[in-house]
Formats: C-alpha cells, structure tokens, sequence
C-alpha cells in the first residue's frame, strides 16, 4: 500500500522505526545458544536482555502537525 503523495515525507520519518527491533531479534538465537557452547548441558533457567530502543518521534509528530495545518487531506 502506497501513502498518497501529500504524506511521502510523514512515510519517510518512521523509515528505520523497527531496525533496531529487528536487530536485536537477530541476537536472540546465538543467545539461546550460549548456554550450551562447548557441549555443556545446563540445567534450570537463563535471562536473555534484549535492548530496545525507542526511536524519535519528533520529525514524525513535526511532519504530522504540518499536514494537519496544509490540511492536504483529512487527519483525526
């Protein structure tokens, strides 16, 4: 699905939004793994910390209020 034109630039503030999610989703197997590197065979339970961070919204909420100003097209 493709954003009418009027709203490219608020599509181009959230590009990168989940790089970080998805970064760290692709740690999650080698830390599973861990635990038994070296043929160990452990026992009781492990905590995996994967770090998220929330992106900036600010360019987002920016580019939003100037639609909303243009009124280009209707936003709640």
């Amino acid at each position: 699905m493709t954003p009418p034109d009027e709203a490219q630039r608020l599509k181009n503030t959230m590009k990168g939004w989940t790089e970080g999610v998805l970064k760290e989703m692709e740690r999650l197997p080698i830390e599973l793994l861990r635990p038994f590197e070296g043929g160990a065979e452990p026992e009781g339970g492990f905590n995996i910390l994967l770090t998220l961070k929330a992106p900036s919204f600010d360019d987002f909420y920016a580019e939003l209020e100037a639609l909303k100003t243009a009124n280009s097209f209707p936003l709640p």
